[in-house]
């Protein structure tokens, strides 16, 4: 193949878009998902955060919730992306989608999982092509 320029270092080709940001974006919030899902939840916040009749399940739903928002906040600004309205949207989704699984019972895992991933999606398209 053709060696690239010093101006092309770096940059994909055409054909992928180019748009490095948004896809490092959107693996960052994805891999801080899996750590604020899986890693920074305990068996207390998860067994507490499905049952109403416990006093504490809505503070340690909106805990769970405020980790995803820290972790996606984290994962955007170190790439000095707009990370306050990326955190606030992560953190309040987040509520509503476990709220529909795990208190409602709307749906399962994989859905719950897929809607998250969604977002994350979203999340990393709008505020790395704003």
């Amino acid at each position: 193949g053709r060696a690239a320029s010093a101006g092309q270092m770096g940059q994909l080709p055409h054909r992928l878009g180019g748009n490095v940001e948004a896809l490092t974006a959107i693996l960052l919030l994805i891999g801080a998902h899996y750590v604020a899902d899986f890693a920074m939840q305990n068996d207390y916040v998860a067994a507490a955060k499905a049952d109403t009749t416990r006093p504490d399940w809505f503070h340690a739903l909106t805990a769970h919730s405020a980790h995803h928002a820290v972790a996606a906040g984290i994962a955007l600004a170190v790439l000095g992306l707009p990370w306050l309205s990326g955190c606030l949207v992560v953190g309040v989704t987040h509520w509503f989608i476990d709220y529909g699984k795990a208190v409602r019972g709307w749906y399962g895992y994989h859905i719950d999982q897929g809607l998250h991933l969604g977002i994350a999606i979203g999340v990393g398209l709008s505020v790395a092509t704003a």
